[in-house]
């Protein structure tokens, strides 16, 4: 029983610790913020407090596994909103595209008639 405590703890530090990498990198490469690993980290660490809660009937067991529980439910309401604000942003970029696009058909017609003598340049 003692090497499955073993183990358990170790994982969970081992999880900890790579759900700070992902976090870094993620940070410091794509200066966004991920949230799924720390959504499965806390849920698996409130599912080991509240299994010793059942065995053991600590209350500081309870109110641990409450703690993982809300810090787990915060990191999925990051995620999905995370979600939504992407699918927001890609909206946006191709509007912004759009635009663009349209603002450059403007320029190079106005351009190209003033060379050919057919019309008033414009400055944009």
């Amino acid at each position: 029983m003692e090497v499955v405590y073993q183990a358990g703890s170790h994982a969970s530090r081992v999880g900890a610790l790579v759900c700070c990498l992902l976090s870094l990198l993620s940070s410091v490469l794509a200066h966004t913020m991920i949230y799924s690993p720390w959504v499965i980290y806390f849920s698996i660490i409130a599912t080991q407090w509240l299994v010793r809660f059942i065995k053991i009937k600590r209350k500081s067991d309870l109110v641990l596994t409450v703690l993982f529980f809300v810090l787990s439910i915060l990191a999925f309401v990051g995620f999905v909103s995370h979600l939504f604000r992407g699918e927001n942003m890609k909206e946006q970029l191709q509007l912004k595209n759009h635009l663009k696009g349209s603002s450059h058909r403007s320029k190079s017609f106005s351009s190209s008639a003033c060379r050919n003598g057919r019309g008033i340049k414009k400055y944009h």
